[in-house]
């Protein structure tokens, strides 16, 4: 933990223009879950926060977006499960063609209904996330339950952690010949 923190300090202070990519973290010590997170700032753009409580069906959360995003970039709901993005290079994805067209409210049931990893891995399976052109095949999620297993979803490419973090940035660990968009960090 100190590690990192003592690397994105001095990301930050020696390399600022360097320090704006999205990077999404987490690290399981056992006692301790983290999970951290950086949008990219830019210029005339406003970042917001959006509550929902919990109701009879299904959990409460918070979404981070900014406000020329429909969707958004991370979010949290009561049962400590976290979601962080980051854009990526364009990546072709297969889709799944009997699954049900992303909507508006792809997210929101998304946080309301799942608590745990491998919640989130079979609601995604219900969906073609090829149905938003340009959607999935532009960026990456982490996501991180409150137990500590997590994932990083590269469109229909599941990455699950192996020992006690994972951490990602604006290019693709699948596929890093794809180059960084825009990370210098690659």
């Amino acid at each position: 933990y100190r590690f990192l923190s003592l690397l994105a300090i001095t990301v930050v202070l020696v390399y600022p223009k360097e320090s704006s990519p999205c990077s999404v973290f987490n690290l399981d010590r056992g006692d301790v879950l983290r999970v951290g997170r950086n949008l990219d700032w830019y210029e005339g753009s406003f970042g917001r926060l959006s509550f929902e409580p919990a109701t009879d069906d299904g959990y409460g959360y918070v979404f981070f977006s900014m406000d020329d995003h429909i969707w958004p970039q991370g979010g949290m709901n009561d049962q400590g499960l976290v979601l962080g993005m980051t854009a990526t290079p364009f990546l072709e994805i297969v889709g799944n063609p009997d699954g049900a067209d992303m909507d508006l409210d792809f997210w929101e049931n998304l946080f309301r209904q799942c608590a745990t990893i491998d919640d989130v891995l079979a609601y995604l399976a219900l969906f073609d996330l090829s149905s938003q052109e340009d959607y999935f095949e532009l960026g990456q999620m982490l996501f991180t339950d409150a137990t500590g297993d997590s994932a990083i979803v590269e469109g229909d490419i599941i990455h699950r952690r192996e020992g006690d973090h994972q951490f990602m940035t604006n290019f693709l660990i699948s596929h890093p010949e794809l180059g960084y968009h825009p990370c210098p960090r690659f």
